[in-house]
C-alpha cells in the first residue's frame, strides 16, 4: 500500500509538470502572436507614416510659397498706395517744393522697408521654429518605435530560452521517472519471488507433515531458485527480462 501510495504521488506529480509544461507552451504562443501581431501592424503604420510626412513636407513648400505670394502682392499693393499717397502728396504740396517732397518720400520708403524687413524676420524665424518642432517629432516617433520593438524582440528571446531550458529540465525528469519506475517493478518482483520462497521454506520447515509436494524435485527448484535470485544482478539485460517475463507467465498459471 505504501508503495501504490508512492507510485500515485510520483505519478501526480508527473502530471502537474507536464500540466505546467502546457501553461507554458500556450503562454509563448500567445506571446509570439502577440508580437507578431504588433511588428504587423507597425508595418502597417509605416506607409501612413511616410505618407504622412511627405504631406507635411508639400504643406511646408506650399506655405512657404503662398508666404511669398502675399508678400509680393502685399508689396505690390503697397506700392499702388505708396504711388497714390506720393502722387496726391506731391500735387498738394507742390507749391512747397521739390525738397520737402523728396524728404517726405525717403521716410516713407524708410519706414515701409523696416516693416518689411520686421515682417520677413519674423516669417523667417516661426519658419525655422515650426521645422524643428517637426524634425524633433519625427525623431522621437522613430526612437519610440524601434525601442518598443526591441525591448519585445529581447523579451521574446528571453521567453523562448527559458521555455526551452523548461522542456529539456522536463524531458530529463520524465526520462529519469521511467527508468526509477522500470528499476521499482524489476524490484517488486523479486520481493514476491523471494518472500514466496521464504514462506514455503518456513513452511516446509515448521510444518513438514502439513505440505504435501506433487514434485519430488520441489527442494531442488528452491535450491535453484535462491541460486538464481543471488545471481539476477550478474545476469545480462536481455536474460533478465526473458527470466521476468518467465516468471510471470508461471505466476498468472
Amino acid at each position: 500500500m505504501e508503495h501504490e501510495r508512492q507510485m500515485k504521488e510520483e505519478e501526480q506529480d508527473a502530471q502537474f509538470l507536464l500540466a505546467r509544461a502546457n501553461r507554458f507552451n500556450d503562454l509563448l504562443t500567445q506571446n509570439l502572436a502577440k508580437l507578431k501581431t504588433e511588428e504587423q501592424s507597425f508595418k502597417e503604420m509605416l506607409p501612413k507614416i511616410t505618407l504622412e510626412v511627405e504631406q507635411l513636407k508639400q504643406m511646408r513648400e506650399s506655405l512657404v510659397s503662398c508666404v511669398q505670394t502675399a508678400i509680393q502682392e502685399g508689396i505690390v499693393r503697397e506700392m499702388i498706395k505708396l504711388e497714390e499717397t506720393l502722387g496726391q502728396s506731391f500735387l498738394d504740396t507742390t507749391a512747397q517744393g521739390v525738397k520737402t517732397q523728396q524728404q517726405a518720400v525717403q521716410e516713407s520708403l524708410k519706414i515701409y522697408e523696416e516693416e518689411l524687413n520686421a515682417l520677413k524676420s519674423s516669417f523667417e524665424d516661426y519658419l525655422d521654429e515650426e521645422r524643428q518642432k517637426f524634425k524633433q517629432f519625427t525623431e522621437n516617433y522613430h526612437d519610440g518605435i524601434t525601442q518598443t520593438f526591441e525591448q519585445y524582440s529581447v523579451k521574446a528571446t528571453a521567453f523562448k530560452q527559458d521555455m526551452e531550458t523548461v522542456v529539456s529540465t522536463l524531458k530529463k525528469l520524465m526520462i529519469l521517472q521511467k527508468q526509477r519506475l522500470t528499476r521499482k517493478g524489476i524490484l517488486l518482483c523479486g520481493v514476491f519471488c523471494v518472500a514466496s520462497l521464504l514462506t514455503g521454506g518456513l513452511l516446509f520447515y515448521l510444518y513438514p507433515q502439513h505440505v504435501y509436494y506433487p514434485d519430488k524435485n520441489v527442494a531442488k527448484y528452491m535450491v535453484m531458485g535462491k541460486t538464481l535470485w543471488e545471481n539476477f544482478s550478474r545476469l545480462s539485460p536481455h536474460d533478465q527480462d526473458m527470466l521476468t517475463k518467465e516468471v510471470k507467465k508461471q505466476m498468472k498459471k
